[in-house]
């Protein structure tokens, strides 16, 4: 054996030359990554600390990604609150026109239903917008179509709503939540009853028991002259007596005048009053309303011909906003039989067709809890609130929905005007006051301080006005949160790269440094393997 080395001083000389190899190629690494290390451990002392700065700014990018989401929401619920307003604001104007008319000529009427018509079609429309497959007026039902009027033209909704014996609801309770009982009405109207008791019959009827026939009391004065004319206008059919000179005196001009109008057969019932010149008008189906209007004309020497007409009792009837289709359901009768949902088929004078038909024939069925809840509501959502976090201390509630005081104002206005066809007595021409009645609520639709007085008894305050305000303030309420966590975030990624990132100016000169001394160890090394004995002895 000639060689000076030995087998251990060569292996300790290779581990030597491993080891500067290793942290070569670790500098390596650092330089073509920029990182101080490729896991938490190999900068143990900070990892606790980066970890925390990484989730931190973790969740303001994840906050950033879902605000932003909202934005988009937002974008789009603001471009449909515009389309909504505009519509409501084209159709008051031209409800506005209208009411400068004499509001009982055909033309007028028709071109202002069909407007009404119109814009719930527009309405609809904008409110069933839907982002991302979810529908931004549903509530909590985001997968849900939220409104559905179910009528294709005017003549659907006539049809449904006939303005007389169904006329469509004129408050918010009973648009949206129309549920009676014996001993309350509608939530609008706790004091009043929705019935006094229903009758069950097996044939397939469902009857109300507070109905009552309107009655209207018509007098008649003056001198009995030829030639004088009288005259009512009932459902839109005008009846006239002339008066022939003949008449012994102003009860024959009534007895005369009353079996006329009676021969017209319009739906009342005329009788002679105690007064000789009294007319008594009752409704000839309980429960079914009509309108009368009636005039004197004088063509005689003396002018003092005169009618007038006043209501004397006023038409009721449950179930005059239950129409035709609508599924009602009963629970709490004194037969348990007839606890069950029905599809409505006709509806006159407080008693329902119904299909099925009651399980039993009950009279005057007056349970303490009984109920009826009708579905007629035009929403198919519902009223969940939902929260959104733009961070960890903001958030706001999302109450927006097809249902807000805004949007079921504006509805309701437009349904009360498109009801009943012309020369009906749920007719807009027989009906003048609902135009006044249509234009406060599209007024409190759309403005924040609609002039007037409520129609209907008092409104919810929400307005379209209200909305665009809230939907501004969220959406700046985001952009500010937005811009902050921006900021954030920049702050913690320079905090992270103090952290992770290697000072290029260190690592390329401890790179140097290994190589420089990986390639002496070469030589070195290969200068040792050379020594031998011989060598020496030579």
């Amino acid at each position: 054996m000639t060689r000076i080395t030995s087998l251990a001083s060569s292996n300790h000389l290779i581990r030597l030359m491993l080891q500067s190899q290793d942290r070569l190629q670790q500098g390596q690494v650092q330089v073509a990554t920029e990182k101080k290390s490729q896991n938490y451990a190999g900068i143990a002392q900070a990892s606790e600390r980066l970890v925390n700065i990484e989730n931190s700014r973790d969740l303001l990018n994840r906050y950033t990604q879902t605000n932003n989401l909202m934005d988009l929401r937002f974008t789009i619920t603001d471009t449909v609150i515009s389309g909504v307003e505009t519509a409501m604001r084209d159709f008051r104007q031209e409800l506005s026109t209208f009411r400068t008319t004499a509001m009982t000529a055909e033309t007028d009427v028709r071109d202002i239903q069909n407007s009404a018509f119109r814009t719930l079609q527009s309405i609809e429309s904008y409110l069933n917008t839907d982002v991302n497959g979810q529908y931004i007026f549903s509530g909590g039902r985001a997968t849900t179509e939220p409104i559905s009027l179910g009528l294709t033209n005017l003549t659907d909704l006539q049809t449904k709503w006939d303005g007389a014996n169904i006329a469509y609801p004129t408050t918010r309770d009973t648009n949206i939540h129309h549920k009676m009982t014996t001993t309350t009405g509608f939530p609008s109207n706790p004091t009043g009853a929705g019935f006094t008791n229903l009758t069950f019959n097996t044939a397939g009827t469902i009857a109300a028991g507070n109905v009552a026939a309107q009655v209207n009391t018509v007098t008649i004065a003056g001198t009995v002259e030829a030639g004088d004319t009288y005259s009512a206008t009932i459902n839109g059919t005008t009846v006239t007596y002339t008066v022939t000179g003949a008449e012994a005196n102003l009860a024959a001009v009534r007895v005369a005048f009353r079996a006329a109008i009676n021969t017209a057969a319009l739906g009342v019932t005329a009788t002679d009053g105690a007064p000789a010149g009294e007319i008594i008008m009752t409704s000839g189906t309980a429960g079914t309303p009509f309108t009368a209007t009636v005039n004197a004309l004088n063509s005689g020497p003396t002018a003092d011909n005169t009618a007038t007409i006043v209501a004397t009792t006023a038409n009721a009837n449950a179930f005059s906003n239950i129409p035709v289709g609508a599924k009602i359901t009963i629970a709490g009768a004194g037969n348990v039989n007839n606890d069950k949902t029905y599809t409505v088929t006709a509806n006159s004078g407080g008693t329902l067709s119904v299909m099925p038909a009651p399980g039993a024939s009950v009279v005057a069925d007056a349970g303490a809890g009984l109920t009826l809840v009708s579905d007629i509501s035009y929403y198919q959502g519902d009223e969940v609130d939902q929260k959104h976090d733009v961070n960890q201390n903001r958030n706001f509630t999302l109450d927006l929905n097809g249902v807000d005081p805004a949007f079921e104002k504006a509805i309701r206005g437009l349904f009360i005007i498109a009801q009943g066809k012309f020369n009906t007595a749920g007719g807009l021409d027989q009906n003048t006051g609902r135009a006044a009645a249509a234009d406060y609520l599209m007024d409190s639709a759309i403005d924040r301080n609609p002039g007037g007085t409520p129609p209907y008894g008092a409104e919810l305050t929400g307005n379209i006005t209200l909305i665009s305000l809230d939907v501004g303030y969220n959406r700046v309420l985001i952009d500010q949160v937005n811009d902050s966590n921006t900021q954030l975030s920049a702050f913690f990624d320079a905090r992270i790269a103090d952290e992770e990132n290697i000072d290029p100016l260190e690592v390329y000169t401890a790179l140097l440094d290994e190589q420089n001394a990986l390639e002496a160890s070469y030589q070195v090394f290969a200068r040792i393997r050379q020594l031998s004995l011989t060598n020496f002895l030579n």
